[in-house]
């Protein structure tokens, strides 16, 4: 009996409409016709950390050209104490690099440096080779300071990258150490930058010259008491910046991790900046105690605070 083939059309419009992962995995293994349209959906993103899977993703991609062009959206592997001497976790690095050459319409990047260090390994495998035009590129997970300088060349290969998170570089503990990010990166690599996450070096090495919109300024009061012991402050950092901040409309401020010390008189340093196209500002993990006057910007439209709040129980 001669059965009717679905129009391509048809087919395509069944696969988009389907939200669930699992269920579009098991309708591209009933023909060719779905696999074929399935397939550039599948392996769009990848966001599953889990060493297994990314062994057996990178694989894969390391392998087929076809499948890696799919890729658009890569994050990659976290690491856990008993993965460091697993033969899959071993793996993953073996195909991490011919993975990433064959992601060509890669667009954002997700990199654990963690799971790099935790292994000894360097990072001589992200260089300027790469095919891919990032828009967003996020390194996130402790390591040592030196890597900035490690990464630049990668980072300034991305002619195109718009959004750039470095939110734990510069975090060395001792203050003799040499900076970790250099100081001035010209406007020629990475022009388009209108986002930036990252602590004080890397916004000083990122900001002059460029029209950045978005700012994440993470602080380590911790960090800061090491160095200017037994106060902290962030006045002479917030007046470093501020000639670079007169272009922002999206500002958070605040610490990496638990509620800090009582600094109202540096946050009130904020409000009296020049920031006349400022929209949003953030205002995370402060003192509870802070009052903030926000009468001289008039061009906000949006004050947002997170606190955490600490159980005893």
């Amino acid at each position: 009996m001669h059965v009717p083939r679905i129009p391509v059309e048809l087919v395509r419009s069944i696969v988009r409409f389907i939200q669930d992962r699992h269920t579009l995995l098991a309708l591209s293994l009933t023909s060719s016709i779905f696999n074929a349209e399935s397939e550039p959906i599948l392996y769009c993103s990848m966001v599953n950390t889990n060493p297994d899977v990314q062994r057996r993703f990178l694989q894969t991609v390391a392998h087929d050209r076809v499948r890696a062009s799919y890729v658009h959206r890569y994050r990659s592997f976290d690491v856990r104490k008993r993965d460091m001497q697993d033969e899959n976790f071993v793996i993953i690095f073996e195909y991490l690099s011919a993975a990433l050459h064959n992601m060509v319409n890669l667009r954002s990047f997700d990199f654990n440096f963690q799971a790099l260090s935790a292994t000894a390994r360097d990072l001589a495998f992200l260089d300027d080779t790469y095919p891919f035009k990032l828009d967003s590129f996020c390194g996130y997970g402790y390591f040592a300071p030196t890597g900035i300088r490690e990464v630049l060349p990668f980072l300034t290969s991305q002619t195109e990258l718009r959004r750039l998170a470095l939110p734990n570089y510069g975090t060395s503990l001792h203050s003799d150490d040499e900076d970790p990010v250099p100081h001035h990166i010209v406007t020629t690599f990475m022009p388009n930058l209108v986002y930036i996450r990252g602590q004080h070096q890397l916004l000083t090495a990122l900001l002059p010259g460029r029209n950045t919109e978005m700012v994440v300024w993470e602080l380590n009061p911790f960090l800061l008491r090491i160095r200017q012991n037994p106060v902290p402050t962030y006045d002479d950092e917030i007046r470093s910046l501020a000639p670079y901040f007169k272009n922002l409309k999206y500002l958070s401020f605040g610490y990496d991790s638990a509620p800090g010390e009582p600094l109202d008189d540096t946050f009130q340093l904020i409000a009296q900046l020049e920031l006349t196209n400022l929209e949003c500002l953030e205002l995370y993990q402060f003192n509870v105690s802070f009052r903030f006057d926000s009468s001289l910007m008039l061009s906000l439209k949006h004050l947002l605070s997170t606190i955490m709040i600490q159980s005893n129980y």
